[in-house]
């Protein structure tokens, strides 16, 4: 365990414990096929959960399996990385929100999401711009809109540039070699036409990819949950 998911560990522990000082208090474990369990946390190691169930038994989860863990107040104490990352790349993006109700929200964009502590997502409506906020619970699936393409043309040059970079070193062997001007100039002309063709190409080629398979939806709630 490194020291980022060991200050992790001990941050759940004193939310548990602080909760349980508090009084009983009951934990709902969402999983990612879509069922959902009962109890009070026990532990929270950096790959599972102890959870106590109602029927008193002592079971554990892998934190792989579970979406997101939060008390009968509405706090996280687990949130898959997946859907922090997800959120990050959608901040400032436009798309629509799904509700466990059915209903549809569309965002002209995503602002900050204050998971935790205030787990709600903030959003700029598309009807009327003004700033609103859905509690995670409440949120079924988010999705990005094309908006997001400008993200895979960053990749997609990245991929080039880096591509041209490793043609361009692969002609030196030694670091005294950078010091002859002549093969410098030479090279690097040829690197920048390379790169001239090799960034477009791949920024074209990741833009395609990302409509077709990119990661535009998260789904937070999975349908048979609220069922």
């Amino acid at each position: 365990m490194n020291i980022k998911q060991k200050i992790k560990h001990l941050v759940l522990m004193f939310l548990i414990l602080f909760s349980f000082s508090k009084g009983a208090i009951n934990h709902e474990i969402i999983f990612k096929n879509g069922s959902l369990e009962h109890g009070y946390i026990g532990k929270i190691t950096h790959d599972s959960v102890n959870i106590v169930l109602k029927t008193n038994k002592t079971t554990s989860f892998l934190l792989d399996s579970i979406l997101y863990i939060h008390n009968t107040k509405g706090k996280l104490f687990y949130i898959d990385p997946e859907i922090n990352n997800f959120f990050k790349k959608a901040t400032g993006r436009g798309g629509f929100i799904r509700t466990i109700k059915n209903d549809t929200i569309y965002y002209k964009e995503l602002q900050n999401q204050l998971f935790m502590y205030n787990p709600k997502v903030v959003y700029k409506n598309v009807s009327d711009g003004l700033r609103k906020e859905i509690e995670l619970r409440d949120i079924r699936s988010v999705y990005i809109d094309n908006s997001i393409a400008e993200l895979a043309v960053k990749k997609g040059a990245s991929i080039g540039l880096g591509i041209t970079s490793v043609i361009f070193l692969s002609n030196y062997r030694a670091i005294k070699e950078f010091f002859n001007f002549n093969k410098v100039f030479r090279t690097g002309v040829i690197a920048y036409r390379q790169g001239v063709g090799f960034i477009p190409l791949t920024s074209v080629s990741y833009v395609i990819y990302d409509y077709f398979r990119g990661y535009r939806e998260i789904i937070i709630n999975p349908l048979d949950v609220k069922n």
